[in-house]
């Protein structure tokens, strides 16, 4: 190692830098969306990658040599990386990139970056590998290697994703690889550019002390002060269905422990690099195998609790490192989320779970979760805790559904997160679900209650999981057509507390969209579904959205599914039929509503539903919507 001594007075981090430097350093920022967008400095830590594996508090000294004073050393969790406190603060980006310059005077230190301010306190920074995608799907390596040189030679495929690539930049600066990354998504034809980013992040959840109880959800009967019947219907829902072992639910948490006697699942995976095989690793993961009991816990072995979804099951993708301190926090890395989601969609899941908050956002990210929602696979992730109007990521996605937490009576509980974001809500408070079975995991019990949008955003995949198991045929579009067929319990329509409101398991069985609806000139397609419980004296209400503003639908009913091809599009036709008109709104909706006879002769009848919008173009004449099937339950 090479002392300087003599140095040290003129290479401290905390120099005082000149206006005229500050001036040549333009602050950092990353491209988000197409959009240069600033990023926030956190002044008191530096980010730290050791050349081999060693004891991170040695650093304090070796950087002491560098002429850098730190006071704490901080693991990650991800190996050999580190989050290393300061004496003072930096000041800006020119006096962080002088401290990240003598920190590289030593080998031992292969890579240092900045630390930028994410999210609800969480941090996020730069490692060295550069992810990027194209526009053309055709691109190849060739381009990779004409916009990055030397590095680009190296570049593999990426996530699945067509045109995506990710290389390993030879920089060993922070900046210099953020800085390539922006070149890189401000080239035409690079759909996206960034660096692989290292981020913190927090599940969703608030565990309480462990115990035996009803499982309201399924089921009301008063529990916890609740209102009678004020539930998903499961019990119900299990008369149809108690789901199907070919349809697996993708649970993107800390890990599933995978010989639990009481959760239904598929052989797992770790997307972290430290072969966990879908299980939890440290002492501290456990918050995957709570989420897991929610959707597959099984049914009827004499085990303590069910999941929503028994016969169906979950599969683990480990992709966070919980923290040391068990507080829910943990570290990740952009590409372990899209490899998990990859993973998913080569064995086949239709529907993933991912109850956590990230503390920052990625472009990769939001690519693979569109990528493999329109490749079929429905998407759920808890709204966050914080009782915030806005939603945490990625449950803001627009390709993600939000959820939000019920308490027993069916209101929102008050740690739950709302906002124009939430899709749809579910039991959040006082779930009795899986633990990690022994000594580990929250209690001694195998089992606990626990609170949290981390709960009701499961049953919500759950849910979706019965209505892949019934009908297999149906297209994410559809399934998310049918779990809207929930317990209307806030504003009428969808709201900003409930969204479509409380999702009812047995309704979403009875309420089938089938077929593909025709779009008119302006480009919408029609959406038709029932809103409401189909059961006998229960009000429903059928719903025409995102048609043509203050227009006119035409919603037509039958007794026999019928149709006929038009333009490509099918109406149905078949007599008698009933057809009723709507006044749309401004935003293209309209509502049929009205209760379900309370007669026993309905029950199990079937009715038909299609709607047209009027349209002016003389070539097509009519948007048409889907088709509806309902069957009336009891």
């Amino acid at each position: 190692m090479t002392r300087h001594p003599t140095l040290l007075p003129l290479l401290l981090c905390t120099v005082l830098l000149s206006t005229l430097a500050d001036a040549q350093q333009p602050e950092p920022y990353r491209h988000l969306r197409g959009t240069p967008t600033p990023l926030t400095l956190d002044g008191t830590r530096i980010a730290v990658r050791t050349s081999s594996p060693r004891e991170g508090e040695s650093l304090i000294g070796l950087a002491a040599e560098l002429g850098v004073r730190m006071t704490t050393v901080q693991a990650t969790g991800a190996p050999q990386w580190f989050l290393v406190t300061l004496a003072r603060p930096l000041e800006g980006r020119a006096d962080t990139e002088r401290c990240i310059g003598l920190l590289l005077r030593s080998a031992q230190i292969g890579f240092a970056g900045p630390v930028f301010r994410g999210s609800d306190g969480h941090w996020a920074t730069v490692t060295p590998t550069v992810l990027l995608q194209f526009t053309a799907a055709s691109t190849t390596h060739a381009r990779v290697r004409e916009l990055a040189g030397a590095d680009g030679e190296r570049a593999t495929p990426f996530g699945g994703m067509r045109a995506a690539f990710a290389f390993a930049s030879t920089a060993r600066s922070g900046f210099a690889v953020l800085d390539q990354a922006n070149r890189l998504a401000a080239t035409p034809g690079v759909a996206w550019a960034e660096p692989d980013w290292l981020f913190s992040g927090s599940s969703h959840l608030v565990p309480n002390d462990p115990g035996w109880g009803n499982l309201w959800g399924m089921l009301n009967t008063g529990q916890f002060s609740g209102t009678p019947g004020m539930d998903m219907d499961a019990d119900l829902a299990w008369d149809i269905t108690t789901g199907s072992a070919t349809v697996s639910v993708l649970v993107l948490d800390t890990g599933v422990q995978q010989n639990h006697p009481d959760i239904n699942q598929r052989p797992g995976t770790d997307t972290t690099g430290q072969s966990g095989g879908g299980g939890p690793v440290n002492a501290c993961d456990n918050h995957g195998t709570a989420v897991a009991g929610c959707v597959s816990a099984l049914l009827n072995n004499n085990l303590g609790t069910v999941g929503i979804a028994p016969t169906c099951r979950s599969l683990s993708a480990r992709c966070f490192i919980s923290t040391s301190s068990c507080n829910g926090s943990w570290t990740s890395m952009a590409s372990w989320t899209v490899n998990a989601l990859e993973f998913g969609r080569v064995q086949g899941a239709r529907v993933s779970n991912n109850s956590n908050g990230y503390g920052f956002t990625s472009s990769a990210i939001e690519a693979k979760y569109a990528a493999t929602l329109a490749g079929g696979m429905l998407h759920f992730a808890s709204a966050g805790n914080n009782s915030s109007s806005q939603a945490t990521y990625p449950a803001t996605l627009s390709t993600v559904f939000a959820v939000a937490a019920l308490n027993s009576t069916g209101a929102l509980a008050s740690f739950s997160n709302f906002g124009s974001s939430i899709e749809y809500a579910a039991p959040g408070q006082n779930v009795y679900t899986t633990d990690r079975t022994g000594t580990d995991g929250w209690t001694n019990n195998d089992y606990t209650f626990a609170n949290g949008t981390s709960f009701a955003s499961p049953y919500c995949a759950g849910v979706a999981a019965l209505v892949l198991s019934l009908h297999p045929e149906m297209t994410a579009t559809q399934v998310a057509l049918a779990l809207r067929a929930c317990r209307d319990i806030g504003a009428t329509g969808k709201d900003n507390r409930y969204g479509w409101g409380f999702v009812n398991a047995n309704a979403a069985l009875r309420c089938r969209p089938y077929g593909a609806g025709l779009p008119g000139t302006g480009n919408l397609t029609p959406e038709l579904f029932a809103h409401g419980l189909p059961r006998l004296g229960q009000a429903i209400a059928i719903r025409v959205e995102q048609a043509r503003s203050n227009g006119v639908a035409v919603l037509l009913a039958a007794g026999a599914p019928a149709s006929i091809p038009l333009f490509g599009g099918t109406l149905l036709v078949a007599p008698p039929f009933a057809p009723f008109s709507l006044l749309l709104d401004g935003n293209g909706a309209g509502a049929l509503t009205g209760t379900v006879p309370n007669d026993p002769a309905l029950a199990g009848s079937k009715t038909f539903f299609q709607a047209g919008v009027g349209d002016p173009a003389a070539a097509q004449g009519v948007a048409l919507s889907n088709g509806l099937e309902i069957t009336v339950g009891k």
